[in-house]
């Protein structure tokens, strides 16, 4: 199977300058909106009537657009709804500027034709530049956003790439074990002939799962940093706006950038738990689940579930604090995601106990329940079961992989719209598997 190679040179970072449409019949009002505007990092481009106005709409991606209310022809509502009545201009902020039809009736006619600010003439300059700043920092950052989004999918085609070049390796592999099948006459001759090339092709497929390891390393780390700072200049932009457009868009760039970094964190537990080398702790069991809890206590409570915990007094096995941790983590971000919205009080509980040479980890909440017809398909990567799911679909598949590195089972009871429970089992004095899959 041939697989193409997809063009992985580096993105070039593209400068974003906003622009601004500003519409007056008047030269001299355009003059002095030219005159205030030029302060700012932004191309304002002219109109003296609405249908210039709605050539310059079509001929140039703007991120702003001030209009006078009183025009000849066609005045400023009637030029808002025409720009508004496009899909692709739904979202573009119109500010209204009027000497004249300043009272209530208009500020209100002028919102309905969807402006989102109605400032009367004569204006305040610091106040416009102070809006119009707003608006314009507002299309930087989905600029900025935007250019993410493409670097982020230009590293995901590269693990698609890395993913296709695997399955060719073991479609390649699977096409010689056939041929040694169907040469059993012969099967000497043919495995000292065939040994050769499975050697070179088994160390290819290492080779290939090295780099896809570091791939996902370093695609996850490099990745999070810049949405961290994303996350924090969202947060640092609603505290210095009050403006509630501007509030409501920083909140769904911080909840976006959060889902991402969401992704990136289990990403790079993938690589955790592969290069797990088996270093071996006395583990304090109340003092790994108090620090989960810790870390969702915040989403519990928004999601009001009551989280629990239950640990045998004895428990002297030595183990994988990290190891352990994702498992008992994602299995509980699990519950909270799913809890049953009919519920009268969700809950998630944890219990920990000796069974044998084993411990034994149950992890059981009163949800939504996982249908029976999913079987260990829940396990796969990127599997959504519910279109209720707001994850990325690698949690389970997070605990399935752990649970395998410990040498550990794994099995489910639900029933739908009752329960969940989960059942981990783990040796006491268990050996790391050096890889698993």
């Amino acid at each position: 199977m041939e697989v193409s190679q997809p063009n992985f040179k580096k993105l070039k970072t593209v400068y974003f300058k906003p622009k601004i449409l500003i519409v007056d019949d008047k030269l001299e009002n355009l003059f002095t909106l030219r005159k205030v505007l030029s302060e700012l990092e932004a191309e304002v481009v002219e109109a003296d009537n609405g249908n210039d106005a709605l050539i310059a709409i079509l001929n140039h991606d703007f991120s702003l657009v001030i209009l006078d209310v009183q025009m000849p022809d066609m005045d400023g509502y009637e030029l808002a709804e025409l720009i508004r009545s496009e899909d692709q201009n739904r979202s573009l902020p119109i500010i209204f500027l009027s000497a004249v039809f300043s009272d209530e009736f208009h500020v209100f006619k002028g919102y309905k034709s969807g402006a989102v600010d109605f400032i009367t003439k004569p204006f305040n300059p610091e106040i416009l530049l102070f809006k119009v700043n707003t608006f314009l920092e507002l299309a930087r950052q989905r600029a900025k956003i935007s250019a993410q989004n493409e670097e982020l999918n230009h590293s995901l085609a590269a693990f698609d790439y890395v993913n296709q070049k695997l399955q060719a390796k073991q479609e390649e592999l699977n096409r010689l074990n056939g041929e040694l099948e169907k040469n059993n006459q012969t099967l000497e001759t043919r495995v000292k002939e065939r040994s050769v090339e499975l050697y070179k092709v088994n160390r290819e497929l290492r080779q290939t799962n090295k780099e896809l390891d570091l791939f996902i390393y370093r695609a996850s780390h490099d990745l999070r940093g810049p949405v961290a700072t994303l996350i924090g200049l969202a947060q640092l932009a609603q505290l210095e706006t009050q403006e509630v457009t501007s509030q409501t868009y920083f909140q769904k760039i911080q909840y976006t950038s959060e889902k991402m970094l969401g992704l990136l964190q289990k990403l790079a537990a993938i690589n955790m738990i592969n290069d797990e080398v088996g270093e071996t702790t006395r583990l304090d069991f109340i003092d790994l689940i108090e620090t989960i809890f810790g870390k969702l206590a915040s989403q519990a409570n928004a999601q009001n579930v009551k989280l629990d915990y239950q640990i045998s007094s004895v428990m002297n096995c030595h183990k994988f604090s990290k190891l352990l941790k994702i498992i008992i983590l994602n299995l509980l971000e699990n519950s909270i995601a799913f809890r049953n919205p009919e519920a009268e009080q969700s809950y998630a509980k944890v219990r920990i106990r000796s069974v044998g040479n084993c411990t034994e980890i149950i992890v059981e909440d009163n949800g939504i329940g996982i249908p029976i017809k999913y079987g260990d398909k829940i396990y796969a990567m990127f599997f959504r079961g519910t279109v209720l799911s707001k994850g990325n679909g690698l949690g389970l598949y997070l605990v399935k992989k752990a649970v395998r590195k410990l040498g550990g089972e794994i099995r489910l009871k639900s029933r739908e719209m009752q329960f969940s429970k989960f059942y981990v089992s783990i040796p006491c004095h268990c050996q790391v598997n050096p890889k698993v899959s």
